[in-house]
């Protein structure tokens, strides 16, 4: 479903899915296929996986191929597009947020109701908060809490907050600041955040957030008559990508020198509460180590055996994260 989407996407930016030569009527058949009988969801796949973010694709797929009133079929006397609202309802979380399956964790990008203009299904004021939450001190933005920031999430968070109305909920001086800064300044690519290896993937995402060079008559640039989200979201002095030739060498970027699991627990344990707990790993691997031979040698009771290893281990582990720097966790 994923690269039927993305196909179908190409030939509606060169405006050529007509003259392609495809059988639009064959694709239609194919994504409609895709949703088990009497089920308001589409899977990835002919194997089944469900995930909104494949009934996002198949109702995006469906748009753009001129075909959402396939959605208002009726099955057993239930419209196909209202089984899709459904469904999306029960994957509705308390913080306003959607999971990809009923009772998973929310995520950051999901658009379907809004091609099905059924936002009114929608707390936009709770969705809008947990979104603009996404925003950690650097001024990149998350997919979920306590995860790492990473350029593509801009656009998916930038797109959610757009449709609702709530872009100034962030602090978009910030999060412009995070994207430049995840510019490679040899290739011109961006990675998906500062020091890493670009890619086109978050080049993709990180250009569709930041305001297009303008023209020489002061235009900006635009395939497409549709509003971009940068073009609402930069201020009007926003800083472009940097040009090759542009680059300050000197300029220092946005860096953060904790380590994985001091980022992944951030917010959670404070500095201190982090050195502690490193100290206490420090003490209780070789305290436990002892302990374990002491059992073994002595014959004390086997139970503490049991008991003493997997704490040792388990801070071990700690210390063991605590002393290398991961890039992804």
């Amino acid at each position: 479903m994923l690269s039927t989407l993305s196909a179908i996407q190409v030939l509606a930016i060169h405006d050529a899915i007509q003259e392609s030569g495809i059988d639009t009527d064959k694709v239609i058949n194919y994504i409609l296929s895709l949703r088990p009988k009497n089920e308001g969801f589409f899977t990835g796949d002919e194997w089944g996986e469900s995930d909104t973010r494949f009934t996002y694709c198949a109702v995006s797929a469906l748009s753009l191929l001129g075909a959402l009133h396939k959605l208002d079929e009726k099955e057993n006397g239930v419209a196909i597009k209202d089984r899709i609202v459904d469904w999306f309802k029960q994957c509705m979380n308390f913080d306003g947020g959607f999971g990809n399956n009923i009772s998973a964790e929310t995520h950051s990008g999901q658009a379907a109701l809004a091609i099905l203009d059924r936002l009114d299904i929608i707390d936009r004021d709770n969705l809008s908060w947990w979104l603009s939450e996404r925003q950690v001190e650097s001024g990149g933005l998350n997919g979920r809490p306590q995860k790492l920031e990473d350029v593509c999430y801009s656009w998916w968070v930038l797109s959610g907050l757009s449709i609702l109305h709530r872009l100034h909920w962030i602090n978009k001086e910030k999060l412009m600041s995070f994207i430049l800064s995840s510019q490679d300044p040899d290739n011109g690519g961006i990675a998906d955040r500062p020091r890493d290896v670009a890619d086109v993937y978050h080049t993709l995402f990180g250009v569709a957030d930041t305001p297009p060079p303008p023209y020489e008559n002061n235009q900006r640039a635009s395939t497409s008559a549709t509003p971009r989200v940068s073009d609402e979201f930069a201020p009007e002095d926003a800083p472009l990508l940097r040009q090759h030739e542009e680059y300050d060498e000197e300029e220092e970027l946005v860096d953060d020198d904790r380590t994985v699991w001091e980022r992944y627990w951030a917010g959670t344990f404070s500095t201190f509460q982090w050195k502690a707990l490193a100290h206490l790993s420090v003490i209780s691997f070789p305290l436990a180590l002892f302990a374990w031979i002491f059992c073994f040698v002595g014959s004390v009771i086997t139970a503490s055996l049991l008991i003493t290893l997997p704490i040792g281990l388990g801070f071990g582990w700690v210390l063991l994260l605590q002393s290398y720097h991961f890039q992804y966790f």
